[in-house]
């Protein structure tokens, strides 16, 4: 039997040294276990949920949407998820230094966070960050967070609770 356990004191009770298992003679197999498991459920860790800011970015509209990574970014939010605190920040003026400060300002605000969220955000936000860091060189790795697309999120729990199927037609933020 392959048994998995929840509460470390009642895993150490049965499986531990003079355990109810070892009393009945009963064999076990640490080596089925993870280590990583194992250590989780040797040492009194919790883990914590994770810091999670909501992220929206507004890029150049003059530049049309098929040429998206060549619009420069003109501001972003972030929205700290448990205390409701809200940073942005503008451009300062149309210049690639301006940006790059920009940029640097953001991914400086992110590092609180260990999620990301936002709202077609694998469509638009994070691929658009990602590459307008890269052409004003700034050197930052985006595997350090996670990324969510709320808007995928929503897509995937809301589409078939509507009544008629029509109250969703559109996924912008105003028809939701």
């Amino acid at each position: 039997f392959r048994i998995g356990w929840r509460d470390p004191d009642t895993l150490k009770r049965l499986v531990g040294r003079g355990g109810l298992f070892e009393a009945r003679e009963m064999q076990t197999y640490e080596g089925d276990v993870d280590p990583v498991r194992r250590w989780l459920t040797d040492n009194p860790v919790q883990v914590q949920r994770p810091r999670r800011g909501y992220l929206d970015l507004e890029s150049d509209s003059r530049v049309s949407f098929q040429k998206k990574f060549e619009a420069r970014m003109l501001c972003w939010s972030v929205i700290d998820h448990d205390t409701g605190e809200t940073t942005s920040m503008l451009l300062e003026e149309d210049t690639d230094e301006a940006e790059a400060r920009l940029l640097l300002a953001l991914w400086t605000a992110l590092e609180r966070f260990d999620q990301v969220i936002a709202w077609a955000g694998d469509w638009f936000d994070f691929p658009y960050l990602v590459e307008r860091s890269s052409r004003r060189r700034l050197s930052v790795d985006p595997r350090r967070w996670l990324w969510l697309d709320h808007m995928i999120l929503f897509r995937r729990m809301n589409t078939t609770s509507s009544e008629s199927g029509e109250e969703k037609q559109s996924m912008s933020l105003d028809a939701v």
